[in-house]
Formats: structure tokens, sequence, C-alpha cells
């Protein structure tokens, strides 16, 4: 007896010094999920490799900064760090904080800031998602600002940036892309109002100044089609394009180098780190419309109705919405957007917020819709290199829309062009998927296995190529490890 009640505060004590420990270390963050394995090392006062176990995503390696205010309570801003091809995971822990700066820069313009540097492996879909879940948990798991999520991308990361901001816009309060090129789709960021700055050489070496200019041109001219105006636009979309007196006298003579003066200019970073809230209070005394419908394309047969629902920002919400068919003998709509197919053909249905000319719309077809998608292959293995022509037919044979939709779950092993053109790029395993482009929603998918060959000039090679051409050939200190 003597023996269990001396166990008693033993045991008591043992309890209280894990709770201890797991409160002065921020990496067990708030909820008590064993889905991180903490590092053990520091860098420049970095915990490096940690790890996320994620069933959906796989491992997720970062590296993580907690400022001396942290106390798991106060709501603190949080900056995400995406790096170039020599900071992956493959070229060695902690590469990514030994090449590039962005991490230790951004500490100046908040002291209040939670840093990520996620490590990852490439800078495709995959590493996007990965990136959008360590993101989330840090929301669901420490005391982070929803309104105060930033993150940058350079060279590589920037195409995963891209890619992110395609898949999950909303989360982020600002976006700087760095040398880069923007691999995503441009109507999600649009939708979310999420502001983006593209800064670059004029004559980088690895891109050229193009890619940016034209993903530029291309959310500029979305954000026109929705009725804002040019100071509205400047708020959201920033073009730096450097030209050459910009890199005189820095060292730097190798302007997809920049990265070493982004992130050391007060200008850029400056921009960077302005809340969400402080540009809502900018822009508060004229603010925006917006509205998305749920089908922008859809089929439906004679006789049949449909529910259009628009979805609007809080200033749309207060003028309401106007609806018009631009054919009413083939498609009618009703004041609360109900579409009846009346006969077969074609109408655009418009949803225009009252007293503006912001509006969207939705292609309907009456005919009929279609019922399933059979490809000529299921599966096949390629080389990298080779090609195969993917054929897609569609039922009934009577359907309305007979056309289909290629994408690529991932593009660095294998792309698809228009017409089902599949090309492989680099070892590995991607899915094809074919979407009805008649709204149904009826899909079909071709798994694609890319072999490693050897002597393989894949994009990874080529790049690590050029970035081993160029440790030799410059001197900027971007490269260096501290």
């Amino acid at each position: 007896m003597k023996k269990k009640r001396k166990s008693i505060p033993v045991i008591a004590a043992i309890a209280f010094c894990i709770m201890a420990c797991c409160f002065q270390n921020p990496v067990f963050a708030k909820s008590a999920k064993k889905t991180v394995t903490e590092g053990k090392d520091y860098y420049r006062e970095f915990l490096v490799d940690n790890v996320l176990h994620s069933d959906r995503d796989g491992d997720i390696h970062y590296h993580v900064y907690f400022p001396d205010s942290y106390n798991g309570k106060k709501k603190m801003a949080l900056y995400v760090t995406l790096p170039g091809y020599q900071g992956l995971y493959f070229q060695g822990v902690a590469e990514n904080l030994k090449t590039e700066d962005f991490a230790f820069e951004a500490k100046k313009y908040n002291k209040d800031m939670i840093i990520l540097a996620p490590q990852l492996d490439d800078w495709g879909e995959t590493s996007a998602r990965q990136t959008i879940a360590l993101v989330e948990y840090f929301l669901e798991n420490y005391p982070v600002d929803p309104e105060n999520v930033f993150i940058n991308g350079y060279s590589g990361g920037g195409e995963t940036l891209s890619l992110i901001l395609e898949m999950r816009s909303e989360l982020f309060a600002r976006a700087l892309m760095c040398s880069s090129q923007w691999d995503g789709e441009y109507e999600p960021v649009v939708k979310a109002r999420t502001p983006v700055y593209f800064v670059i050489g004029e004559d980088d070496e690895y891109y050229s100044s193009k890619p940016f200019r034209d993903a530029y041109k291309k959310l500029h001219s979305l954000y026109q089609k929705e009725g804002m105006s040019e100071k509205e636009i400047e708020k959201l979309l920033v073009l730096d394009v450097k030209g050459s007196d910009y890199f005189k006298g820095t060292g730097i003579t190798y302007q997809h180098g920049g990265g070493w003066l982004f992130c050391r200019d007060e200008k850029i970073m400056d921009w960077l780190f302005t809340s969400k809230k402080a540009a809502a209070k900018t822009g508060a005394k004229k603010q925006t419309v917006s509205i998305t419908l749920n089908k922008p394309v859809y089929t439906l047969k004679k006789g049949k109705t449909v529910k259009l629902k628009a979805t609007l920002n809080q200033a749309a919400k207060k003028k309401g919405v106007e609806w018009k068919s631009s054919n009413p003998k083939v498609v009618s709509v009703s004041k609360s957007g109900k579409v009846a197919a009346k006969k077969n053909g074609k109408a655009t249905i418009t949803a225009r917020i009252k007293g503006t000319k912001v509006k969207a719309a939705s292609r309907i077809t009456v005919g009929t819709p279609v019922s399933r998608i059979r490809l000529n292959r299921k599966s096949v293995t390629l080389k990298a290199g080779q090609k195969f022509t993917l054929k897609a037919t569609v039922y009934p044979k009577k359907a309305a829309v007979k056309k289909v939709a290629y994408k690529s779950s991932s593009r660095k092993t294998a792309t698809v062009s228009k017409k089902g053109v599949i090309r492989a790029v680099s070892a590995g395993t991607a899915k094809i998927m074919v979407t009805a482009a008649d709204g149904s929603g009826k899909k079909a998918s071709c798994t694609v296995k890319v072999k490693k060959i050897q002597n393989q000039k894949s994009r990874r090679s080529r790049r690590n190529q050029q970035n081993q051409r160029n440790q030799r050939s410059r001197r900027s200190p971007l490269f260096q490890v501290k």
C-alpha cells in the first residue's frame, strides 16, 4: 500500500513535466494529435526538418521559426516561403534556408510572425497540395490570424505558388512571385481577390520576363471584366520588371539570382506584409461587387429545369441580381434564377448585379447530356519524351455536346494537350482526367506511368545542369551557405 501511495505523486510529477515541456515547445501546438515528428536541430533560430504526416498528402518536411513573443494564445501572422530548385529536399536538409534569405529578412517586418519554410520535393501539384495541407494544419492548431497569412515563391517555388493559388487562393492575404512563371489557373485568384506581386529581371536567364508579363495581362483582363477600375486593380496586381540598372553594383551579374536583392528590397517586402485588413480599409470608400454562378456551362433535356445559384460578395448582396436569357424561346429564366428548357438549341443566361455592369454568365444547351465517357486506354506506360494520343468517346451518341477537356494530375510527369496528346516528361505516375464539356460532370481517367531512361534530359536535369553552370559563373551571395 505504501508503494502505491508513493507512486501517485511520482506519476503526477511526471505528468506535470510532460505538460510543461509541451507548453514550452510550440511545435506541439494546441492540438494533441500526434501527426508531427519534431525536428532535433536548429539553424539560425529555425527548428529544422519537422515532418507533418498526412494520410492524403504523405510526409511534408518543413522548418519553422517561432518569435520570442509566442505564448500559444496571442494571434500571430504566418509567412510561408517556397524555395527554388536549389532548396528542394533532395538537395539536403535545410538547403532552402541556407541558399535563400526570404525567411530571415521577413523577421524585420513583423516581430509577431510565425515563419514556415516547407522543404518540398518538386515544383508541381503534389508540392502545392502539401503546402496547403501544412498551412491548414497551422491554421487549425496554432493561434494564427487567418487574415494575415502571407506567401512567396522564388523560381521553381513560384511555379508551385501559382498552383497553390489556383487551389486555395482564399487562404492567403498576399502572394509574392519572384523570378518564375505562372502554371496555375487564373480565375480562382480573381474570385478570391488575392493580391499578387510579380517581380523578375527583364532578361531573366531561365524564364525571361515574358511569362510574368503574360500572367499579369491575363489577371488584369479578368479584373476588368469584373468591372473594376484601374485604381482598384492596382491594389490587387503589381508587375515589377527590373532592368539591368537594378542589378548594377550589387555583385549579382545573373538576373535569375535576383532573389537575394528582392528579399532585401523594402518596397517589395513592405507590399507583401501589408495586412489584408489594412488593404480592406484602404478600399473601404468604394466596395467592389462580385458575382459567380454555380454552373458556367450546363446541358439539360427539353422540358427540364435547373436552378442557377449566384454567389455574391457582401456589397453585391445589398444590390440584388437581374436575370436574362439571350434566347427566351430556347431557354427561359425566372427572377430567382430557375432555368427552363423549351426547345433544342443554345442560350446564355446572364446574371447582372443591379445598377452595375458586373455580371456572370451560364451557357445553356438544350439537348441530351453526356451519360458516360469511354477512353481507348485506361492505362499506358511510356518512356520520357514519348507521346500517346488518348481518344475519348462520349455516350450516348446523340449527346448534344461531344467535346471533352483533358487535364494532367502531374505536369512534371506527363502533360496532355487539348486534343488528348499525352507527352511523357519524367519518371513517375500521373492521371489524365477527361471531363465532359457539357457541364454534366461525367469523367474518365487514364493512368500514365513514365519510365526513367538513361541520359534522360528531363526538365529537372536541365535545371540542375543550368544551376551547376551558374554556381561556377556567378558571385551571387544568394547561393552561399552562411
